[in-house]
């Protein structure tokens, strides 16, 4: 059966997920698609109940599989869940990093059986794939679990990104769902592929994007330069703090209402969930924010179970107070603490973000010598659930003047409709580098024997042009009488000097960097071809290599070695290859020569022949190259040579010695293109990135 992935955001607050589904007949083109997550609900809350009776079947199992969980009845989730539970309890805020999953979790009866928050992530992707498989019916069915992939989205700080700990929340996941396989995959890059993609706006990784997505429990900041920096950084500045701080506010009315309590830690989740209710209907404008609407929050106390509630007013004022003058600590990058309040903290993230951004910088080589350029920022993208509210777009707008700013016009669908690019990168960028080999095998330009022809050609012509420009001027020399070892002393003297040999390196990497420039731009076109089919027209646009950025990849401007084909003439000594030619030549032309004076001097060439089979350099000691000849019979022999020496068997043994070195260097080429395109790809589908 086919494998087929699908994307799950399951977010602190939100959950939602996509499915990428093919549209051509290659198998490579795709569109992504909202998946229904309840009923037709595309965007549910992670909130979820649990009865006691089923609490107690999962007393025994750290880590609760497939299994047990179908033993376990009827699961609800998401949306529209009763704010009391008979004989059970609702449970919000509970997804955390692998290091807490065994954290207890709800009121003393849950605790006692053993519940921890590990258990109820698992109930919940359980019922979530459970309800995926039910409610989308021509794309997935349960039949398909044990051909499923999931890409379940993490956030970036380092409690997550480890790579112990995505193993860990893959393999909970995993036990829960029995689907084929789970990969755990940064929000960012998934957040990033979704905003490229996006059809409301343009955004291209091309002239530097940042994607800011503010999510519930962290505000992640994305910088992408395709193929150039990448820049990443998250703080713990969810929306859920805001609920938290109005869940504060309102725990202080109680407490000047009926005096000091402890609230039970049931009552706060509680009250921070009807916070959360009315904070989205506050920014949403379901009620007139300056109007607002009351809101009773019913606290427990812990001690003696007593209701101690306060009524709270949900309006400007308030939302004023709880935003932009009560304090709070969060985390940045998960180590380092820091307080304010959540607009102050929320505009010193962007401050930070535009701080690393502004002082980071890659290398491009121009003439020959390497340079750093700074980052540039072409466009701002503000996501996540929490960017709905709008003065975290103004604060954006006072801090990177410069920069396009857009909102995403669907924040809540931004990771999953991404992860959904990034399965359909992933699962095909093989094929596709496959077809690109392909592509360029079949091109006669890129091979190595283009490469072998045209330096050889060009090396021959010239060396052929050398010998009849030297033994030109050396037959109409004034002189009556000259003997030949003066014009083969000339020949050696002349192929041996700096400026044959630099004309002779000069044609090589001339034609090493024509050959070279073709392969790259096939290369380019390979890989761009491959990208329009891959993507959407829409990630296409944004993804695909411009030239400048192959001919900086080209010039090893951006990389080490790996997508630059000129990395074959590192080891080929042009200057030693020169000397050896220029020897080569000498004694083809002897030979030249010496047929041409066979008649002459009565067969002395056939000793010459003999010489010259061995192409080792020895000397030719016949007396008779010292025999003076006469201006008429140089002449002659100018007018032959190079005739004599272009014939094809001449070239194959001047240029033996060449041709097997030049194969020995090339031997890797096939090695070179697929580094090359790998390198590329990587680039394309974001892994890839220089600094």
């Amino acid at each position: 059966m086919e494998r087929k992935t699908i994307g799950i955001d399951l977010g602190h607050c939100e959950t939602t997920a996509a499915y990428p589904r093919a549209v051509g007949a290659d198998g490579i083109s795709h569109e992504v698609l909202r998946l229904a997550v309840q009923g037709k609900d595309q965007v549910i809350s992670t909130q979820i109940i649990l009865t006691y009776a089923q609490m107690e079947k999962l007393a025994d199992a750290l880590r609760p599989d497939y299994q047990l969980l179908r033993t376990l009845g009827d699961i609800r989730i998401g949306s529209g869940l009763p704010a009391y539970v008979e004989d059970g309890e609702k449970f919000a805020y509970f997804k955390v990093p692998p290091s807490q999953f065994d954290k207890p979790i709800g009121d003393k009866r849950s605790q006692a059986v053993g519940l921890t928050h590990g258990k109820v992530m698992a109930c919940f992707v359980y019922a979530l794939v459970n309800n995926i498989l039910k409610y989308n019916v021509g794309d997935l069915s349960d039949y398909d679990r044990a051909d499923v992939d999931l890409l379940v989205g993490c956030p970036t700080t380092e409690d997550w990104t480890k790579e112990e700990t995505q193993r860990a929340y893959a393999e909970l996941v995993q036990r829960a769902t029995q689907v084929h396989a789970v990969h755990i995959v940064p929000e960012s890059r998934a957040a990033m592929f979704s905003s490229v993609e996006s059809k409301q706006q343009t955004v291209s990784a091309i002239e530097g994007a940042v994607v800011f997505d503010f999510g519930s429990s962290t505000a992640d900041c994305t910088y992408m330069l395709l193929g150039r920096r990448v820049e990443e950084f998250s703080w713990e500045l969810g929306a859920s703090k805001i609920e938290e701080t109005m869940m504060r506010y309102a725990y202080r009315k109680a407490v000047e209402e009926h005096g000091p309590f402890t609230p039970d830690e049931k009552s706060l989740v509680e009250t921070a969930d009807l916070m959360r209710t009315n904070k989205e209907s506050y920014y949403n404008g379901s009620f007139g924010q300056k109007k607002g609407q009351t809101v009773y929050c019913d606290f427990v106390d812990a001690a003696d179970g007593s209701e101690r509630g306060a009524k709270v007013r949900v309006d400007d004022e308030f939302m004023d107070e709880v935003t932009n003058r009560m304090s709070m600590g969060i985390l940045c990058d998960s180590t380092t603490e820091k307080a304010g309040t959540w607009r102050g903290l929320c505009r010193e993230f962007f401050l930070e973000a535009k701080s690393r951004i502004g002082s980071a910088s890659y290398t491009v080589t121009e003439d020959g010598k390497e340079k750093r350029v700074s980052c540039p920022i072409g466009t701002v993208v503000l996501t996540g659930g929490a960017s709905k509210m709008n003065f975290i777009y103004e604060l954006c707008k006072e801090v990177f003047l410069d920069a396009a700013i857009l909102r995403e016009q669907n924040p809540s669908h931004t990771v999953s409709n991404g992860l959904g690019w990034v399965a359909v990168s992933d699962e095909n960028v093989e094929r596709c580098r496959q077809e690109a080999r392909e592509e360029l095998a079949a091109n006669p330009e890129c091979g190595v024997e283009a490469l072998r022809v045209g330096l050889s050609d060009a090396l021959f012509e010239r060396i052929c042009t050398i010998v009849e420009e030297r033994t030109r001027a050396w037959a109409e020399r004034p002189e009556e009488n000259l003997p030949l070892r003066e014009l083969q002393d000339d020949l050696r003297a002349y192929t041996a000097g700096d400026e044959a040999k630099d004309e002779l390196e000069r044609i090589c990497r001339e034609r090493l960097g024509s050959w070279k420039a073709e392969l790259s731009k096939a290369m380019e076109g390979a890989v761009n071809r491959q990208v329009d089919r891959l993507y959407s027209e829409e990630v296409a646009r944004g993804l695909m290599i411009p030239d400048d950025v192959w001919e900086q990849l080209q010039s090893e401007g951006l990389s080490v070695g790996m997508i630059d084909v000129g990395k074959l003439l590192e080891k080929f000594d042009v200057s030693g290859l020169a000397a050896k030619v220029g020897t080569i030549a000498l004694h083809a032309v002897a030979w030249a020569v010496a047929l041409a004076l066979a008649i002459e001097t009565g067969g002395w060439s056939l000793i010459v022949l003999t010489a010259l089979e061995l192409f080792g350099g020895a000397e030719i000691s016949d007396t008779d190259l010292d025999k003076p000849r006469k201006k008429k019979v140089r002449l002659d022999v100018a007018n032959k040579v190079g005739a004599e020496l272009k014939k094809n068997k001449n070239k194959k043994a001047l240029l033996k010695a060449f041709d097997e070195d030049l194969k020995e260097q090339t031997a890797g080429y096939a090695d070179v293109v697929d580094g090359a395109l790998t390198a590329a790809f990587e680039v394309v589908t974001l892994k890839r990135f220089y600094r």
